[in-house]
């Protein structure tokens, strides 16, 4: 039986014009990650990743943490995240403007209405621009898993966002689309998920966890965005 490790990206700039950057705080995540996998003797048949900058640099960190040298991984698109702000706008008023994530009052207004733009596509009464219908999302994450079921029979390290891994696990678990949501928002970064998987059958291992960030110092690095 084989292993799929989802690691979800290190902590972005959340609020800065280019959202798709690792913050300082990121790079430190994941070396930290990748550093707890050698601590623990991990070894990776092979790695994937999306094609989001802060995906790449994530896994690229990992493997610096690693100590692996001339590593290769393979990017896919379906391992992307969501657009957010185009599920957000199918729940505001036309010409609205999004809240700032920057003030207390906006960071908290900014996800209320991410929790009602993704019920709104989840139960099929939106469609956000650029995106597909919300089956078809999950449908397209699941591909690769898939044919990483039929091609490795190790241990698969796949790096990509809270929507993707957090919409696979309750998939597999065959969750509300509330449970649904509350898994995506409550997804850490560098959080570690895992899948076992043969051929013929994947399931749940594991969801949401930082053994690598359990102790002091690092203790203060969880970040959620």
């Amino acid at each position: 039986m084989g292993q799929i490790t989802l690691v979800r990206h290190a902590q972005a700039s959340l609020g800065a014009d280019n959202y798709d950057r690792l913050s300082p705080l990121g790079l430190k995540q994941s070396l930290r990650l990748g550093q707890y996998f050698k601590e623990c003797g991990c070894e990776f048949e092979a790695a994937y990743c999306g094609t989001l900058s802060r995906q790449v640099d994530t896994l690229s960190q990992i493997y610096k943490g690693l100590q692996v040298s001339g590593a290769t991984f393979e990017q896919n698109s379906a391992f992307n995240e969501y657009n957010s702000h185009a599920v957000m706008r199918c729940a505001l008023k036309p010409n609205m403007p999004l809240p700032s994530p920057l003030t207390k009052e906006g960071y908290r207004e900014f996800f209320q209405l991410l929790r009602l733009g993704l019920s709104l596509w989840m139960s099929g009464q939106s469609q956000p621009q650029g995106l597909p219908s919300f089956s078809q999302f999950v449908s397209q994450v699941m591909e690769p898993l898939h044919r990483i079921m039929m091609h490795h029979n190790g241990r698969v390290l796949v790096v990509s966002s809270g929507g993707p891994i957090s919409f696979v696990i309750a998939k597999l678990l065959e969750v509300s689309d509330s449970a649904r949501i509350e898994l995506n928002l409550s997804i850490r970064n560098t959080a570690i998920s895992e899948l076992l998987y043969t051929q013929q059958k994947i399931s749940v291992l594991s969801f949401n966890n930082l053994p690598h960030l359990s102790t002091p110092p690092f203790q203060d690095w969880v970040s959620y965005a």
